[in-house]
C-alpha cells in the first residue's frame, strides 16, 4: 500500500504540473485508504480549489476540521470556500476558529474583516483588518487595507483614524510609483532543512508552505542513517532574510530536523 505521504507528495507534484485531473484522483484514492487523516482531505480541497470547485472543496475542508479541529489552515480554507459560495455567515465562524487556533493568522484576520466589510458591519470590520496589518507585515495587502479602513472609520465618523489610513494608502501608493531603482532588491534563496523521518519532512513542508514559501523533498536517504533534504525557495530582501531563516531554522526545531544552510540561485 502506498504511503499517506507518498500519495499526498504524487498528488502535489500532479497540481504543480497543471494536471489537476491526475491531483484530485490520486487524492481521493488517499481519501479512501486513508479516511481518518484529516491532511488527505485537506490536500484534496486546495486541489478543488483550484479548480474552483468551491463547493465539493467545503466538503473537504469540513471533513479534516472534524478530524481534526485545531487545524487552522483548513479551518481558514474552510471560510474562504464558504466565502466563495456566498456563505459569508458560515465564513465568519470558519475564520474565527482559525484565528482562536492560530491567534496571528493574518490572512484570516484580512478575509474576515472583508466578510464583516460585505455585510456592511465596518465597526466590527475595523479591528481584524487592523490585526492583519499588525501581524501580516509585508505579506499583508497593505494598500487595500488602508483603503478599507480609511472607508469604514469615515463611514463610522472616526474622522482622526479614516485621514490617518487616508495619508497611509497615500502614503503607499507614492512608494509603488517610485523608480525601481529607489526598492530594495529582492533575491532568490535557496535553503536546505534535513528530518530524520519521511514524515516529518513532509510535515515540515506543509508548515513552510503555510508560511508563503516554496518548499519539497529533494532527495530520500541512500543510507538508512541518512535524513530526508528538504528544499526551500524563497523571494526575500536583505533586510528581511534573517527574518526568514529563523522562522525556518524554527520549522526544523519543531519537527526534529536541522536546518543546514543557505544559497544564492545563479
Amino acid at each position: 500500500m502506498e504511503s499517506i505521504e507518498r500519495l499526498i507528495q504524487q498528488g502535489e507534484q500532479s497540481l504543480r504540473a497543471g494536471d489537476f485531473e491526475g491531483a484530485t484522483k490520486v487524492l481521493r484514492q488517499a481519501c479512501a485508504l486513508f479516511p481518518t487523516d484529516p491532511r488527505v482531505h485537506f490536500h484534496l480541497g486546495v486541489v478543488l480549489i483550484e479548480q474552483e470547485k468551491f463547493e465539493e472543496a467545503v466538503r473537504a475542508f469540513e471533513q479534516s476540521v472534524g478530524l481534526n479541529p485545531t487545524f487552522a489552515a483548513a479551518w481558514h480554507n474552510l471560510g474562504y470556500c464558504q466565502y466563495r459560495t456566498g456563505h459569508i455567515e458560515n465564513s465568519i465562524e470558519s475564520l474565527q476558529r482559525a484565528i482562536a487556533v492560530q491567534p496571528d493568522k493574518w490572512d484570516s484576520f484580512f478575509l474576515l474583516g472583508i466578510c464583516y466589510f460585505l455585510l456592511v458591519k465596518l465597526e466590527q470590520a475595523a479591528d481584524p483588518l487592523e490585526k492583519a496589518l499588525e501581524y501580516g507585515g509585508d505579506a499583508a495587502p497593505r494598500a487595500k487595507i488602508y483603503e478599507m479602513l480609511a472607508t469604514a472609520y469615515d463611514v463610522l465618523g472616526q474622522t482622526e483614524k479614516a485621514n490617518y489610513y487616508a495619508t497611509l494608502l497615500e502614503q503607499s501608493r507614492k512608494d509603488e510609483e517610485k523608480p525601481e531603482t529607489q526598492r530594495e532588491e529582492l533575491s532568490t534563496v535557496e535553503h536546505f532543512l534535513y528530518f530524520p523521518t519521511e514524515e516529518k519532512a513532509f510535515q515540515a513542508i506543509d508548515a513552510i508552505r503555510a508560511q508563503g514559501y516554496e518548499a519539497e523533498l529533494l532527495s530520500e536517504p541512500e543510507e538508512p542513517d541518512e535524513d530526508y533534504c528538504v528544499f526551500v525557495k524563497t523571494v526575500v530582501s536583505d533586510s528581511e532574510f534573517m527574518q526568514v531563516v529563523e522562522q525556518l531554522e524554527q520549522v526544523a526545531s519543531c519537527y526534529g530536523g536541522e536546518y543546514d544552510g543557505w544559497g544564492h540561485d545563479v
